[in-house]
Order: C-alpha cells, then sequence, then structure tokens
C-alpha cells in the first residue's frame, strides 16, 4: 500500500507538472496566435480603410468623410480615426471629437503601420493599428481599433478552455496513473504477500506470473528460489532429524558450548548423566548448570588451546567416573568458536574392570592354595611319609579333599561362564516344586542328621507348576540348602516357602543360621564374594555358588533377593514364571 501511494503521488506530480507546462506553453503560443490574429486583421481593415478614405478625403466635406467613416466603422465592426496634421477630422465612435488635437502614437508619418507592445495591451482600453495616407496636400493617419476588453475576454476564454482541457486532462491522467500503479503495484503486492508465506515456511502458494516483462521475471526467480530454499531447508530438517536421533540415541552424552562458554547443546544422554534439563540449560554458562569445578576448567583450558584432548574425571556425588573427549569447531576461516564434548560414564566399565581383575586374583589365589597344598603332601610322600601308612593315608586324603575342591571350582567356574554368557541350553519344562524339594532333602538327609537341622516345607495345597529346566533349578536349590547347612548351627532349622504371585512364584528358603551383615548384602552375588573367607574355604565352598545361583534365576526369567539380619537367619527370596 505504501509503495501504491508512492507512486501515485510520483505519477500525479509528474501529472500536473506536465500538465502546467503543456498549458502554460498552449496559453502562450494561442495568446500569440490570437494576438497576431487581431493585429493582421485589424491591418487589413487599416489598409481597406486607408484606401477608401484616401481618395473620398480629397473630395468630401467634413460632414460627408465623418458619414463615410461611420459607414465603413460599421462594416467591419471596429471604430475608426482619421488624423491629418495632428487633428482628428473624423472619428466613428465620437464625433465630438473633431477639431480636436490627436498625437499620433508612433511619433513619425514614415512608417506603414504602428502597433502597440504586447506588454502595452494589459495597461491599454483599445487595441489599435495606425496606417498613414499620403495625399497631395497634406499626408493623413487613418487609425482602426477595437476595445480591449474583447481581446482580454477572448484571451481569458483561451485560457479558461486551456485550464478546463488541462483539468480534464488531468482528472483523465490521475485515473489512468492510479490504475495504472495498481497494476504495478498488484503483482508487487501478490510478491510480498507470497514472500511473507515463504518465510513461514509455507511453500505451496507460487507467486502467478501473468506477464514477461521485470516483474514476471522477478516472481519467476522468487518462485526458483522459494523451490531451492523449500529443498535446502528440507535436506537441513532431515539432516537436524537425523542428528537429534543420533543424540537421542547415543548412550555418551554431548555437550557443546561457545567461545564464550554458554551451552549451545546438551543430549538426554547428558541429561541423565548430570541431571540437568537442556531447555533450561540452554545459552547459560556451563558452571551455572554442572558445578564441577574440574569439569569446567578442563573445557575452558581446551576453548583456549583449541586442540582435541581427553581426561577422566569423578563427578560428585555418585562417585562417577567421567572421560571426557573434547574437540573444537570452527567456522570456515579456521577460528574456533566453540568445542563439543562427548561424555562416557565409564563408572561400570571401571567396575567390571575391577571385577575382572579380582576374578583374575581370586581364581588364581583358589587354584594356588589347593595346588600348594597337594603339591606340599605329594613331595612329603616322595620324601618317604609314604612308608608310614597312617601318615600317608591321612596325607591322601587330604589330597583327595583339596582335588575335589578344584573340581568343584572348575566345574563351578565353567558353569558359570556359560551362564554369564548365554551358551546354556534351557530344557523349559513344568516342574513341580515339591518334587524337586523331596529330591534336595534326600540329597541333604545326611548332613542335617549330623548338625541336628530341621527340614520342612510351607506349600500351598493349589502351588501352581513352574516354568524352569529342572535340573538348573534343582542345582539352585542345592546351592541355597548347602549354604543354609553350613551356616546354620546345630539344632537350627531350614525351610522352604512357596506361593502364588500374580504371574510368578514367589519361593523362599529360609534358615536360621548366623545372618549376614548389611554392608554385605550388595556384593553376596559376586563371584568370589565371602562374608567369612575362612570358615567359607574350610567348609569347601568355591566362593561361587551364589553368583551361579543369580545368573541361573535370571536365565529362568525370574529374579533373587536377599533378606538377612545377623544372629537371625537369612531368607533367599526369588520368582518363578507360573507354567502355561
Amino acid at each position: 500500500m505504501f509503495l501504491q501511494k508512492q507512486l501515485s503521488k510520483a505519477l500525479i506530480l509528474l501529472i500536473i507538472l506536465s500538465v502546467s507546462i503543456v498549458g502554460l506553453f498552449s496559453f502562450i503560443v494561442l495568446e500569440d496566435y490570437y494576438l497576431k490574429s487581431v493585429k493582421a486583421d485589424l491591418l487589413s481593415d487599416a489598409l481597406l480603410a486607408r484606401d477608401i478614405i484616401g481618395p473620398y478625403l480629397a473630395d468630401a466635406k467634413q460632414q460627408s468623410l465623418q458619414n463615410k467613416v461611420e459607414f465603413i466603422s460599421l462594416q467591419i465592426n471596429k471604430n475608426i480615426t482619421v488624423i491629418q496634421r495632428g487633428v482628428v477630422i473624423a472619428d466613428s465612435k465620437n464625433p465630438m471629437r473633431c477639431g480636436m488635437k490627436e498625437p499620433v502614437i508612433s511619433g513619425s508619418l514614415t512608417q506603414l503601420f504602428t502597433f502597440p507592445s504586447f506588454p502595452d495591451i494589459w495597461k491599454r482600453q483599445m487595441f489599435f493599428i495606425e496606417v498613414p495616407g499620403v495625399l497631395p496636400e497634406a499626408p493623413f493617419i487613418v487609425r482602426v481599433s477595437t476595445p480591449l476588453v474583447q481581446v482580454k475576454e477572448t484571451i481569458l476564454k483561451i485560457s479558461l478552455v486551456i485550464v478546463i482541457a488541462a483539468l480534464l486532462s488531468g482528472i483523465a491522467a490521475l485515473f489512468f496513473s492510479i490504475r495504472f500503479s495498481k497494476r504495478i503495484v498488484s503483482p508487487i503486492k501478490e510478491m510480498i504477500r507470497v514472500t511473507k508465506e515463504f518465510s513461514r515456511g509455507n511453500f505451496t502458494e507460487l507467486i502467478q506470473t501473468r506477464s514477461d516483462n521485470e516483474l514476471g521475471e522477478l516472481g519467476d526467480t522468487l518462485n526458483f528460489m522459494a523451490a531451492r530454499l523449500e529443498k535446502s531447508l528440507q535436506e537441513l530438517d532431515d539432516r537436524t532429524t537425523k542428528m537429534e536421533a543420533i543424540l537421542r540415541g547415543m548412550v555418551d552424552g554431548v555437550l557443546a558450548v561457545d567461545n564464550t562458554g554458554r551451552i549451545l547443546l546438551v543430549n538426554p544422554a547428558a541429561e541423565k548423566m548430570f541431571n540437568i534439563s537442556a531447555k533450561n540449560a540452554s545459552g547459560r554458562h556451563l558452571i551455572e548448570v554442572i558445578r564441577n569445578y574440574e569439569l569446567n576448567e578442563f573445557i575452558n583450558a581446551s576453548l583456549k588451546k583449541g586442540i582435541v584432548s581427553f581426561k577422566e574425571l569423578i563427578l560428585l556425588p555418585g562417585e562417577q567416573i567421567l572421560r571426557v573427549h573434547v574437540s573444537p569447531f570452527r567456522d570456515y576461516s579456521g577460528k574456533t568458536f566453540g568445542i563439543v564434548a562427548v561424555i562416557r560414564d565409564i563408572t561400570e566399565l571401571r567396575r567390571l574392570e575391577k571385577v575382572r581383575s579380582d576374578f583374575v586374583a581370586n581364581v588364581s589365589h583358589e587354584l594356588r592354595t589347593p595346588l600348594t597344598s597337594i603339591k606340599g603332601f605329594v613331595e612329603t610322600l616322595l620324601d618317604g611319609a609314604y612308608k608310614d601308612p597312617n601318615l600317608a593315608k591321612r596325607f591322601l586324603n587330604i589330597i583327595d579333599f583339596e582335588t575335589g575342591r578344584l573340581y568343584r571350582l572348575i566345574n563351578d567356574l565353567l558353569d558359570l561362564s556359560q551362564l554369564e554368557t548365554n551358551q546354556v541350553k534351557l530344557n523349559m519344562e513344568n516342574v513341580k516344586l515339591p518334587v524337586i524339594i523331596e529330591e534336595i532333602m534326600m540329597i541333604f538327609d545326611v548332613r542335617l542328621k549330623e548338625k541336628n537341622l530341621s527340614f520342612s516345607t510351607h506349600f500351598p495345597e493349589n502351588l501352581p507348576e513352574v516354568k524352569a529346566d529342572p535340573d538348573w533349578l534343582r542345582q539352585v536349590f542345592i546351592n541355597l540348602v548347602d549354604n543354609a547347612v553350613k551356616f546354620t548351627p546345630r539344632n537350627g532349622k531350614i525351610w522352604i516357602e512357596a506361593a502364588e504371585k500374580g504371574n510368578f512364584v514367589e519361593i523362599r528358603v529360609c534358615d536360621t543360621g548366623i545372618g549376614i551383615p548389611k554392608e554385605d548384602i550388595p556384593r553376596l552375588f559376586e563371584r568370589f564374594y565371602r562374608v567369612d573367607k575362612a570358615r567359607s574355604r574350610q567348609m569347601g565352598g568355591t566362593g561361587l555358588g551364589l553368583s551361579i545361583v543369580k545368573h541361573i534365576i535370571k536365565s529362568l526369567g525370574g529374579e533373587i533377593k536377599v533378606e538377612s539380619k545377623v544372629g537371625e537367619g537369612s531368607k533367599f527370596i526369588f520368582l518363578l514364571q507360573k507354567a502355561d
């Protein structure tokens, strides 16, 4: 609208200026033409009057001359004055002037005729021309005049016609200029409207080009640009979507900051790692969001140096071990304007490395102890102890016991390795728990009687069957009952409970044993972990039994936990899926 107003104003001013110039020029030309026409007419009439009056003047009397002049005046519709020797001798308009002196305007009788100058026209009442005539007696002058009012009126009429014509022309030109400006501005307004839609990301509507001029070319160019822009935005959106999907799917945390230390990007893994919100963190300084001095100092130092580097640090209060890898990102000129940090939580990795290290140390220790004992007794026997039958038998029994420990340890290690790597093939069947428990009671019958331990079961009559591998489930009960027998004092109690719980059957293996300290419970299912190492080893334990139990239960689709109090006993509780 503004452009149309400005264009209309410019066109109107141009039209007014053009019409004014044309009108003024027309007025000057027409006025000049009209005055020249009047002058020519006066000259023609004056010459005619002179030619008629000249011969008549020599013979006529005063009255006859006056009548003749009046007659000619009526014929040419102009006033005629005849002057001789500076005296009016005849006047068609006012006969009373006869005999009055009348100066000759020309000032000389030698001129053929004279006119007043055009600027004098508007100062006089009459417009006249003087024509000299020659007689033998004396020269004379014929003055033909017309009232200036008529000339002025005619000029004013001409001026009025010019003004009216100029106004009509101006109005017509104004109308067409407005139409013309609308015709020019309308496609521009359409382009503006459509380009606003482009700016909002709406590329469905294109500019309709209706001409082959510059505006049409501009419209086609804008349409082409919109198509390119839409394609570029789509590609950018696709890349952004892929990048967001990658960042969301990354286990590692990603943190990007600009060269002032303000956060640009935080992925979900980093949000979880530092317990922050990406929305609240964006645009804020790193130290405001993550209050870890070591991390901030490392990132700031990397920003200053502009080099790739990494560092391990501990994040409190959870004592997470983080490996931070930072890399600067640069603009086209190579100037560093930010840095991206990839943060990996290696707490579990370090824990597993420690577990592996402990496992190797424990396996080495567990293997070395019986082997050292066996080697020592074999050397003793070789040195001559075999000659004493009683001593030899005692040493051989010890060797047999240690060999049994080695055999059990190796079997447990193999079982655990298979369970941890999911190499065990499970033969899932519908298993009746009372049948399995009855077999377990028979296995431990002798040991139970040796310590005078009571063993009982508490099963509801309608206890459903469970879905499990019978052999591996039997191993679970053997390991749990074996521990209960080992760590329950004489005259104690051991019992097994079972109850339906949703889609599972909850099983409890309970005892009134020595119990487990609270601080040892979280590590109870780790390999080679013993609450009382000396006592466990003395009883022939490998330290792998509970770890095997945990992995068997997990393979069967269940889970296990422990409830225990020192001096009161323990409860190992696990869930198994009900049979179909």
